[in-house]
C-alpha cells in the first residue's frame, strides 16, 4: 500500500506539475484521507507537518498534528528521531516498529511503520509513513531488545563518563600532590647547603611547612570525598561556643588574606547566641573552604563574610530549639559563567583547564563541602555570580540553640602558657611505640623541649616488655607496626591491668580506625602528620592523672 500511494502521488504531480510543496502535502493528505491506515507526512528532522484523519480518530489530537510526543512511546520517538538524523536527503525507505497511545488509553499499542521520501523534486525533504496496528509477540521482544540496547548505550555513555572523570581525577591528582611534594624536597635539599645564611634558612624551612600543609589538605579530601561516597562520614554533634568558634575560623583566613593582600571583613550578627549545637569540626572544614575558594580565586578587592541571625522561617524545617545559620561569603572575583555554574558542585569540576592550570586544586572541595553542609541538615547554594564581578555563596547548617550549656568540644581544651609553665611536662615519663626512627626523633624533640623523658619501643612487643619493667604515665602508641601491632599491644597491655593513659597515634585517619583504637584501649586517637599543638594538649590532658603537670583550669590554654 505504502508503495502505491507514493508512486501514485509521484505520478500524479509530475504530470499535473505541482512543485509547489505546500499543494503536494496537501494532495498527499488528501489521498490518505481515503486509506484505512494512519498516514504521516514528516519533514527532515522527523517531525509530523501533517496526518490523515485516521490519526485524529485514533489519537483524538484534531488541533496540533505536529505534537508525536503526547502520543508516542518516549523510547520509540527517541530510536527514530535518531534514525532520521542518519538519513541522507531523498534516501531510502525504512521500516521500524513503534508504539502509539489512542485517545483515552494510558497504554501503548504496538505498530509498524513503513517510512519513505516524498517526490524528489522537492530534493527529499519530505517523508510519508504508513503505520499497521502489529500486536504479535515479537513486536513486543523487539520493543524490549531495544530498551536494553538503549540501557546498554546510555550504561556506556556513562562508563566512559566516568572512566573520563578517572583519568582526569588521576592527572589532576599526581600534579596536586607532586607539586607541593616536589617543593618539599627541593627546599630539604637547598638545606643541606652550608652557606645559606639563617633568613633563607627559615624561608626555606616556611615553605616546607606550608607545602607539608598543603599536601596534608589534598589526602584529607581524598578521603572525605571517599568517606562521603561511601557513606561512612563521620559527624560528631556538640555544644560549643558559636562567637568563640567564629572568632578562630576568622583569624584563621584574616591571616590567609593577608598573604594575597586581600581585605577580608567579617560581619556578625550580634543576636547569635552564645551556644549551638552542630558538628563543630565539619563546620569549620566548610566555612575554610568556602572562603578559601573566594580567597583563592580573587586577586584584589574584598570579600566580605555575613554570618546572619539564626532564621526560623526557612525552607529547612528548624522546630523547637532548633534553627538554621546563614553564612554568606561574598568576593570580587574571577565570577562563575553561567554554563558552568550547573556543575559547580559535581566532583572533580573547576570549571575549565586554564583555571586549574592557574588555581590548581582538586575539584573536590565543594562537592565536599556541599554533602557535608547537607549531613548538618542544610546546604550550600550559589547565589549570584558575575563574570569579572565575583560570587556569593550561602551556607546553611541546621543548628540546635542551647544557650544555657557550657560548650564542651571535641577536642581537649587547652592551656595557657605563663611564667611558671616554663617545662609544662617537667619529670612526665613518656614512652614512645614507632618502628619509624624519623617519628621516634621528632617526637623526642617536641617531647623533650617540654620537660618529658622520653623512651623508645620498635614494636608492640617491646612496649609489653618495657611497660612491665618502667612505670610510665604515658604510652603513646604507633598502630601499624612489625612483630606486633599497635591495637594487639593495647589489649595485651589492658588485658594485664595496665592503667595509665595510652594514645594512638598513627597514619591511619579514617573513622573506623578511630573506633578500633578505642575499642582497643586506646584513651584517644591522633592522626599523623603529626599536630604539634594537638599533641601537646592531649598529653598534658592526660596526664593529669599522673599529677605531674598541675591543676588545669577551664580558660587555660596551651601555647608551647
Amino acid at each position: 500500500m505504502f508503495c502505491i500511494i507514493n508512486e501514485t502521488i509521484t505520478n500524479y504531480c509530475l504530470g499535473a506539475g505541482f512543485m509547489n510543496k505546500d499543494s503536494l502535502i496537501k494532495l498527499y493528505t488528501d489521498f490518505a484521507d481515503a486509506i484505512p491506515q494512519i498516514i504521516w507526512i514528516l519533514n527532515r528532522s522527523g517531525y509530523l507537518v501533517a496526518a490523515n484523519s485516521k490519526w485524529n480518530e485514533y489519537t483524538g489530537n484534531s488541533g496540533n498534528k505536529s505534537d508525536l510526543e503526547s502520543f508516542v512511546h518516549p523510547n520509540d520517538l527517541r530510536y527514530f528521531s535518531e534514525m532520521f538524523l542518519n538519513k541522507e536527503p531523498g534516501g531510502t525507505p525504512f521500516h521500524i516498529k513503534i508504539r502509539i497511545k489512542g485517545s483515552g488509553s494510558d497504554s501503548f499499542e504496538s505498530f509498524s511503520a513503513a517510512i519513505s521520501p516524498i517526490h524528489e523534486a522537492l530534493g527529499g525533504e519530505y517523508w510519508v509513513g504508513v503505520l499497521s496496528e502489529s500486536k504479535s509477540n515479537l513486536n513486543e521482544l523487539e520493543f524490549k531488545l531495544r530498551s536494553m540496547a538503549e540501557d546498554l548505550v546510555l550504561a556506556k555513555k556513562d562508563f566512559e563518563m566516568a572512566d573520563q572523570m578517572k583519568n582526569f581525577f588521576t592527572a589532576n591528582m599526581s600534579h596536586e600532590i607532586r607539586t607541593p611534594l616536589g617543593a618539599i624536597l627541593g627546599f630539604a635539599e637547598l638545606l643541606h647547603d652550608e652557606k645559606i645564611t639563617l633568613e633563607e634558612r627559615h624561608m626555606f624551612l616556611s615553605k616546607i611547612k606550608t607545602n607539608g600543609t598543603q599536601l596534608t589538605k589534598i589526602i584529607d579530601e581524598i578521603l572525605d570525598f571517599s568517606n562521603i561516597e561511601s557513606g561512612t562520614i563521620d559527624i560528631e554533634f556538640s555544644n560549643f561556643k558559636l562567637w568563640q568558634f567564629l572568632n578562630e575560623v576568622k583569624l584563621y583566613l584574616e591571616a590567609k588574606a593577608r598573604e594575597k593582600n586581600i581585605i577580608i571583613k567579617f560581619d556578625f550578627d550580634p543576636g547569635l547566641p552564645e551556644i549551638i549545637n552542630t558538628d563543630s569540626r565539619r563546620l569549620r572544614q566548610i566555612l575554610i573552604n568556602i572562603i578559601s575558594n573566594a580567597i583563592r580565586f580573587t586577586d584584589h578587592g574584598l570579600i566580605k563574610v555575613t554570618v546572619a541571625s539564626l532564621k526560623k522561617d526557612t525552607d529547612i524545617s528548624a522546630q523547637n530549639n532548633q534553627a538554621v545559620l546563614s553564612i554568606c561569603v561574598s568576593d570580587s572575583g574571577l565570577g562563575i559563567k553561567k554554563e558552568q555554574q550547573g556543575n559547580l558542585f559535581s566532583p572533580f569540576y573547576q570549571g575549565d583547564s586554564s583555571t586549574t592550570r592557574k588555581y590548581g586544586g582538586t575539584g573536590l572541595g565543594l562537592a565536599i563541602s556541599r554533602k557535608l553542609a547537607r549531613s548538618l541538615g542544610g546546604d550550600i547554594v550559589l547565589v549570584k555570580s558575575e563574570i569579572g564581578q565575583g560570587s556569593t555563596f550561602e551556607v546553611l547548617v541546621k543548628v540546635g540553640v542551647v544557650d544555657h550549656a557550657y560548650a564542651g568540644g571535641r577536642d581537649f581544651p587547652h592551656l595557657l602558657k605563663n611564667e611558671t609553665q616554663v617545662d609544662p611536662f617537667k619529670n612526665l615519663e613518656i614512652l614512645v611505640v614507632d618502628d619509624s626512627p624519623d617519628n621516634q626523633l621528632l617526637l623526642k624533640r617536641l617531647l623533650s623541649r617540654c620537660g618529658a623523658h622520653v623512651q623508645f619501643a620498635d614494636n608492640g612487643l617491646q612496649c609489653i616488655k618495657q611497660a612491665k619493667d618502667h612505670d610510665y604515665d604515658l604510652i603513646l602508641m604507633d598502630i601499624q607496626m612489625p612483630v606486633m601491632d599497635g591495637l594487639e599491644a593495647t589489649r595485651k597491655l589492658r588485658n594485664s591491668g595496665y592503667k595509665k593513659p595510652i594514645v594512638a597515634i598513627t597514619a591511619h585517619a579514617m573513622k573506623i580506625d578511630m573506633e578500633q583504637s578505642m575499642k582497643s584501649g586506646c584513651d584517644y586517637h591522633l592522626t599523623k602528620p603529626i599536630d604539634r599543638q594537638s599533641l601537646l594538649s592531649t598529653i598534658y590532658h592526660l596526664a593529669r592523672k599522673t599529677n605531674k603537670t598541675g591543676t588545669e583550669t577551664q580558660n587555660e590554654k596551651l601555647q608551647i
